[in-house]
């Protein structure tokens, strides 16, 4: 018997085993693949069949379970007449939300045992689905031995390690009507005697003309408006407005009160929340909740509303328009997994670089053959296979074919699913979840903070596998080097000049990302902008539709890098090189850059605060080609925008002066002549009590030294939200301090102001050393943390001599990434000129929330992987001009490419590798 003597190829899975079942470890093979998977029974990974007898002789692994999962349409009822039903809510699969695929299609699985290499195959039954646990009863009949039948059942039965993960993520997954906490404020709430009472009908805004989005304050019956979404429509911020003055926390919505719901808002703790003594509040005003009906729109079915008009949604996404689809090499969609674009975005334009494809994409079967040769390590524990598996569907087209026909409406028979084009990386975000909780979990995530988080990936595995004998593209150029990130590595060199002696200081400090703030005060177009919003509001004060298509503030890019490049004036500089040193003076400071890297990703800024210090959106347009005479037409506006064929970004006005010039004189360094900056120790004492509650001592020392020695109940705070962190147990680094000196004197975070800080969003990390670096001016600490929110994350490598001069000269952003040598010997240099090849877009009001895009240059894409077929011929190309949008799974031609309303833009250097 082929299965006899087999129990020592085997291990019966155990409560804490996890089984990876949904996706091969060493491609993106699944179980609905026309072949499904093995699963192997030894380490309880799936392997692809084109894989499976090569993993078998390097492993010596030789028994394993085919799993293949067929997905049968389920028959349309003809008695039934369907309706398009309107989505109530921001929610996947739930009632009101949007429709699930699997909704459709009921899911056959067929399992038998196989070994290897021999071929043997035995047909397995499959459990039942109401037995809940693993039985052996289905397997009664096999011929097989108990331990053989306990491991098959366990298989069959355990919920896939990926499912488990993704379930623990999903709390806080689309589904926005999560139950709201009840309020602090809630039971002893103020409530003024001041003969308030509120009418049935009739509300309008204390403050303005709106008769809708109304907010009755629950402490003096006060009723204003709420707030303006990102959009232009909602409200004019009233309510708030009226919190500000008063600070009465809570307020509800008029128009959702009824006898069993209500939107409860507050503004105290700066969420949704549940008032568990609303019948009492209300009826303090006179109102009696039994008799409430529901006459407003809930601030969900707003946000749904408001993202279905006219605007950035439709503009970046071009869904007004009728789309070609594009398959082939390069042109693979990616399947949105619970708010995963921004992996998506990100994935698919770092795929464009050829360095990433040499280091990756094209290195995927030696990257295979080393993974599957080392024991040691899991292979869904490997960044190198997951990230170049990840690369090599993308570039190779495997995974790329024209979208099948739709299903026909009155299909009344069984018919098996066709398989969609594109692929899941549920092991990719699996493994990057296990490294980040916040990837791990399906919130929207911002797309700088991921590719930052990326690249720190990337710089760690190159390191790690430079002694291993690092595996590249055979066919890549000599001069490739073992990082990727290579190809966009730059360094800024920072000017400061002494107002008083003339001295300067030149630093330098390493980049993969230029972050450019946007200068409002360059809008070519504000008469044009309040005029559009005056007819805005003239609409709504009239209660009429308004359907005008946005009109944003139009500022040249150009203007954004001369604001970057511009000199900064600093005031209260404690200079060095005055006599005697340290006397109160001006600075200036300006940067360039050294070089020009290969390709060169930039930021666009559009985050910042509003007059209420809250996180807000700038409504810009950035116009690329600021001489480009092509004009759109009266349909088609955003044509205007459109750079021309030829242009090019010209960088020469930012080289570097190369370090001290002649005629000039060196500052002197601080650190020379002042006292190191006072660190923080932590307090033994609250030390002591936290490794009592069983922390390990660095986690303890880390609390302590983040939270400033405050006291055990915030150092246990502290330790609650962060000991999920990868670094958790890790030595406290250097930088960790809650202090610095600035001239011999400590300054010390202000802990009211961290707190406000935290409650706009901010880790106490970010706001710790925000206020630190800011003399604890909350004000300017609350527009740097929010133009920069990283920079207050990872060290500045003189970070004691930057807080020393009380000047950022270093900029610390989550782009700086660590690298092992600080020399400039391995930079890309050369044309100083730059062609755009890709952008990333958001929509929506905050990088928490809505949806990100891609387009690309078709030339810039994949052109297919040696030795790796493509699953069909390309589609044709209309030229080298032409974009390709990537909306998730969904890859077309593009025809109206959104230039305007990159968050992120990639540009080729001219002379740069291309394939």
């Amino acid at each position: 018997m082929a299965f006899e003597n087999i129990d020592s190829y085997i291990n019966i899975p155990t409560n804490d085993s996890n089984i990876y079942k949904d996706e091969c470890a060493f491609s993106m093979a699944a179980p609905d693949d026309e072949s499904g998977v093995y699963i192997c029974l030894k380490i309880f990974i799936a392997v692809s069949p084109s894989l499976a007898k090569t993993y078998s002789n390097v492993s010596g692994n030789k028994i394993f379970l085919h799993y293949k999962i067929l997905k049968v349409l389920k028959p349309k009822d003809t008695d039934v007449v369907e309706t398009a039903a309107h989505p109530t809510k921001l929610a996947i699969g739930v009632p009101g939300g949007f429709e699930l695929p699997h909704d459709r299609y009921t899911v056959e699985e067929h399992w038998s045992l196989v070994r290897l290499p021999e071929g043997d195959k035995l047909e397995v039954p499959c459990p039942s689905l109401d037995s809940g646990t693993p039985s052996l009863s289905h397997l009664k009949d096999l011929a097989l031995s108990d331990k053989v039948k306990s491991c098959i059942s366990k298989v069959q039965c355990t919920e896939s390690a990926i499912m488990v993960s993704e379930r623990a993520g999903a709390a806080a997954a689309w589904e926005s009507e999560n139950p709201c906490p009840i309020s602090k404020y809630a039971e002893d709430l103020l409530q003024l005697d001041n003969g308030v009472k509120i009418p049935p009908k009739g509300h309008k805004c204390a403050k303005c003309d709106l008769t809708t989005n109304l907010w009755l304050n629950l402490s003096d019956g006060h009723i204003a408006c709420g707030r303006r979404f990102w959009d232009g429509t909602g409200g004019n911020n009233h309510a708030i407005d009226h919190y500000n003055e008063t600070k009465y926390p809570l307020a509800v919505k008029l128009g959702t009160i009824t006898a069993k719901t209500a939107e409860v808002y507050s503004y105290a703790e700066d969420e949704m929340v549940t008032d568990p003594y609303l019948a009492q509040h209300l009826a303090h005003f006179g109102i009696s909740i039994r008799l409430m009906e529901k006459t407003d729109k809930t601030m969900t079915e707003l946000e749904i509303a408001a993202n279905e008009r006219l605007g950035e949604w439709l503009t970046l996404q071009e869904s007004d328009k009728t789309l070609q689809p594009l398959c082939g090499p390069g042109l693979t969609g990616i399947v949105n997994l619970g708010n995963t674009c921004y992996i998506n975005s990100v994935i698919q334009v770092l795929f464009a670089i050829p360095q990433f494809r040499w280091c990756y994409a094209n290195a995927w079967q030696k990257i295979t053959e080393e993974a599957m040769q080392n024991a040691g390590q899991l292979p869904v524990d490997n960044f190198s296979l997951q990230f170049a598996k990840l690369g090599n569907a993308l570039c190779s087209g495997a995974y790329s074919w024209p979208p099948p026909p739709p299903t026909p409406s009155n299909e009344s028979e069984p018919k098996l699913v066709p398989k969609n084009p594109g692929i899941r990386p549920r092991l990719f975000k699996h493994f990057l979840g296990k490294n980040n909780a916040e990837f791990a979990s399906k919130r929207q995530q911002d797309v700088q903070e991921f590719l930052s988080f990326l690249f720190t990936m990337i710089e760690s595995d190159a390191t790690n596998r430079h002694s291993a004998n690092f595996a590249l593209d055979s066919h890549a150029p000599k001069r490739t080097a073992s990082t990727p990130l290579e190809a966009l590595r730059f360094v800024i060199e920072d000017r400061l000049q002494c107002g008083t002696t003339g001295k300067v200081r030149y630093t330098e400090r390493q980049e993969y990302l230029l972050s450019l703030a946007i200068p409002l005060s360059a809008a070519t177009n504000v008469a044009e902008v309040e005029a559009f919003e005056k007819r805005q509001k003239a609409a709504k004060k009239a209660n009429l539709p308004f359907k005008e298509t946005p009109v944003y503030l139009k500022i040249s890019f150009d203007d954004c890098l001369n604001n970057w490049a511009s000199t900064e004036t600093i005031s209260g500089f404690k200079s060095p090189a005055t006599e005697p040193p340290f006397q109160e003076t001006v600075a200036y400071r300006s940067s360039r850059l050294v070089n020009f890297p290969d390709f060169l990703c930039v930021q666009m800024l559009k985050f910042s605060v509003d007059a209420n210090w809250m996180p807000c959106k700038l409504n810009v347009a950035i116009q690329l080609d600021s001489g480009s005479k092509h004009q759109g037409s009266e349909e088609n506006a955003d044509d205007n925008f459109r750079p021309s064929d030829n242009w090019l970004l010209d960088l020469s006005a930012l080289k570097a002066r190369g370090g001290l010039q002649p005629g000039e004189e060196t500052m002197p360094d601080a650190s020379q002549d002042t006292a190191a900056p006072a660190k923080v120790s932590a307090d033994e004492a609250i030390v002591s009590q936290l490794m009592e509650m069983g922390f390990s001592r660095n986690a303890c020392v880390r609390a302590c030294m983040v939270t400033a020695n405050a006291g055990v109940e915030a150092a246990m705070d502290w330790v609650m939200e962060h000991m999920d962190d990868p670094d958790f147990n890790d030595s406290p680094p250097t930088y960790m301090e809650s202090s610095h000196s600035v001239s011999g004197a400590t300054v010390t975070a202000d802990l009211s102001a961290v707190a406000t800080l935290m409650e706009m969003g901010l880790s106490q990390q970010q706001a710790t050393r925000a206020l630190i670096y800011c003399d604890n001016d909350l004000s300017r600490a609350v527009n740097l943390a929010f133009s920069e929110p990283h920079k207050w994350d990872i060290p500045s490598p003189n970070a004691e001599e930057n807080f020393a001069t009380n000047v950022p000269q270093v900029n610390a952003s989550a782009s700086t990434v660590p690298t092992s040598a600080s020399s400039s010997a391995n930079l890309s240099n050369g044309d100083c000129r730059y062609e755009l090849i890709g952008m990333i877009s958001h929509m929506g009001n905050s990088t928490s929330s809505g949806h990100y895009v891609c387009h690309i240059k078709r030339s810039a894409l994949s052109k297919g992987v040696p030795g790796i077929a493509a699953a069909c011929e390309p589609s044709p190309s209309e030229g080298p001009n032409e974009w390709v949008i990537f909306n998730d799974e969904k890859v077309a031609r593009s025809e109206c490419p959104p230039f305007q309303h990159a968050y992120l833009y990639l540009f080729r250097r001219v002379d740069a590798p291309r394939e």
